[in-house]
């Protein structure tokens, strides 16, 4: 009897460890910054991404999710040095070609956005959020239709997406303006 309870005993200490382990695995963590981050809670999720740095220091997702924490803090600089180090760690991760490319828009290098907009959009090819990006491309560059049908996909794609809405409006009022600005001629 006590061999079955020293051997059950055994089990749930390795269960015990086993669930702690997996609570705090680099996807555990990456699951709580992606949380933080649909709630909105930016300081908590780059807090808990350093966390996760000092346990994870090679692993490319982090970067990742430090580069986007740093594009929504506008801080163009910090996120593109961020994104060049996930890229050397994985150079095929489609969510790190995202970022640079979003970057790359962002800088107004509309070209180079495309290229790699367009990589990440075959990695990904009803992503909303690439859709919309590749499209507010062609807008700046004056393919103006087709970057208006490009928002509408990722408007269809993500209606309730706020700034879907708001590109897709602004592309519209320009297009609009540019249209009638012609007829005027």
């Amino acid at each position: 009897m006590e061999k079955i309870i020293l051997i059950f005993g055994t089990n749930l200490v390795y269960f015990w460890k086993l669930i702690f382990d997996m609570q705090n695995s680099a996807d555990s963590i990456i699951q709580k910054i992606e949380n933080h981050k649909s709630a909105g809670n930016y300081d908590a999720a780059l807090t808990e991404t350093l966390e996760g740095l000092k346990k994870y220091v090679d692993d490319y997702r982090f970067y990742e999710e430090l580069a986007d924490i740093y594009l929504y803090q506008e801080n163009l600089e910090k996120a593109e040095e961020v994104i060049h180090y996930a890229r050397e760690l994985h150079p095929e991760s489609g969510t790190g070609i995202y970022l640079q490319g979003y970057i790359f828009l962002e800088k107004g290098d509309y070209e180079q956005a495309l290229e790699t907009l367009g990589q990440a959009n075959i990695l990904f090819p009803n992503n909303a959020e690439i859709i919309r990006s590749i499209g507010w491309c062609n807008v700046m560059i004056g393919n103006m239709q087709k970057g208006i049908a490009l928002l509408r996909r990722a408007h269809g794609l993500a209606p309730d997406d706020e700034s879907i809405h708001q590109y897709l409006t602004t592309a519209l009022l320009l297009y609009e303006e540019q249209n009638s600005t012609q007829l005027t001629k």
